[in-house]
């Protein structure tokens, strides 16, 4: 008699174990593979269960079918579907398969079929892309005038010689511009062959344009575009402090225009400024380099970004000049004055008036340019002390009128020098104060008063 042949799940189901329903698809993995290359992938589901044949009378002839095929079903209809070789089922239960090369790029839904003829289907699981291999260049959407400082968008797609885009390229790239200031000096990863960055240009330029290159030499470069200043929010100082003498004219004053980055900028509309001067004691703005045309405000026209004039001042310290124009914040620039030669002498206290037999304050003389601005002498002078009527006072060089003296001394880099009266004969006198070398300096007289 003949052995009995049984088809463990295959007449009945629901009998051994086996579901009547099919295989139930999850992920697969990796979700995208490039076209030039065999990509591995595992199918993660439920219920895949192989097809087993078991002869009790001859136990060598049972066997276990896996039996699962699986194919690629494209989501256009005008690709072919792909055939995943070497599907076999796993030890942890899921399918493992083989994604061909050459396969056509595009979505792809998933279908498994088992040993009993069940199917599963998963859609738009699977993505072939263009293999990164075949990346020729690098194209840029255009990029429109920018402002220095200023983020702008920058749109990246990696592209073959043909021009399609590269979508299996999920690399980085390199960028930059040709004034050598462009951040950040990479975009990516690109993710299906395109990437978008903000970046930004530090500097102006009538024609700039950015290159992109990856690690292997692939280059591309950008249209060129201008980075132009922005609006005009500011006049700024662009010469530098002055350091010139009293009653000379200096040298030209410049301002410009500049955007909220400090870069210069041409005005849309006119600008006038008022010229202030702090303090203003003697000092007068011009708008000719010989000083001879006063001005109290200047004007910057439309289409231009600059602003000059000219000061001269008659006492020496620094100056404040401020620039105060009608729409833009104020700005100042410090100058600095110096005295004239030294000329002549003057005294820098108050007229004394003493009591005989007292000694006075300290009565101060100084030395001045011919302006009245204190100005140092650059060597020891020797003055000498005089009084009229001579009988009426004595000279000392100390607060307790104790060291008598007929001079004073104005040391080198000093402006002034001090002396003391003591008085002797009630009335008034005059006291006189004059350089030892003659003609050196023009000499003091100050009436002072000896009281009873």
């Amino acid at each position: 008699m003949r052995p009995l042949l049984f088809l463990t799940a295959a007449a009945v189901f629901g009998c051994g174990g086996v579901s009547a329903r099919g295989p139930r698809l999850s992920a697969i993995v990796p979700s995208q593979g490039a076209n030039d290359v065999a990509v591995e992938v595992d199918v993660t589901g439920e219920q895949f269960e192989p097809r087993v044949y078991t002869d009790f009378g001859q136990p060598s002839r049972s066997y276990r079918d896996d039996g699962f095929s699986a194919v690629l079903v494209p989501t256009e209809p005008a690709l072919a579907e792909v055939e995943l070789g070497q599907v076999q089922l796993t030890a942890d239960g899921a399918l493992h398969a083989v994604v061909p090369p050459l396969a056509a790029r595009g979505f792809y839904g998933l279908r498994v079929r088992d040993a009993f003829g069940r199917e599963g289907f998963l859609p738009e699981v699977y993505r072939v892309v263009a293999s990164p291999n075949r990346l020729a260049t690098f194209e840029f959407e255009r990029v429109g005038p920018q402002r220095p400082g200023v983020p702008f968008t920058v749109q990246l797609t990696a592209v073959d010689a043909d021009g399609q885009t590269v979508d299996g390229f999920v690399g980085n790239a390199f960028v930059s511009d040709r004034t050598g200031t462009l951040t950040p000096g990479s975009i990516g990863p690109f993710n299906l062959g395109r990437a978008r960055q903000q970046v930004s240009v530090a500097a102006f330029s009538p024609s700039d344009a950015l290159l992109a290159a990856d690690a292997t030499g692939k280059t591309g470069t950008s249209n060129d575009f201008p980075v132009s200043p922005g609006l005009a929010v500011q006049l700024a100082f662009l010469s530098a402090p002055q350091l010139l003498p009293v009653a000379t004219c200096s040298a030209k004053v410049e301002m410009e225009a500049r955007d909220s980055f400090g870069f210069p900028s041409d005005l849309e509309a006119a600008v006038s400024a008022r010229l202030d001067a702090a303090p203003p004691d003697g000092f007068t703005f011009f708008s000719d380099s010989a000083c001879t045309l006063p001005v109290s405000q200047a004007t910057v026209p439309a289409g231009g970004g600059h602003l000059e004039f000219y000061f001269r001042g008659d006492t020496s310290g620094v100056v404040g000049v401020r620039v105060v124009p009608e729409i833009f914040p104020n700005s100042t620039q410090v100058q600095t004055l110096t005295p004239l030669a030294p000329s002549q002498l003057a005294f820098g206290t108050p007229e004394r008036s003493i009591r005989a037999g007292e000694c006075s304050l300290p009565v101060t003389v100084r030395t001045l340019d011919r302006l009245g601005n204190a100005s140092p002498v650059d060597q020891l002078t020797e003055l000498t002390l005089s009084a009229q009527p001579a009988a009426s006072v004595g000279f000392f060089s100390d607060a307790a009128c104790s060291v008598p003296t007929g001079s004073a001394s104005v040391p080198a880099g000093a402006s002034s020098a001090s002396f003391y009266l003591w008085g002797q004969a009630v009335g008034d006198l005059e006291v006189g104060v004059a350089a030892v070398v003659p003609g050196m300096l023009a000499p003091a007289v100050q009436t002072a008063t000896v009281r009873p």
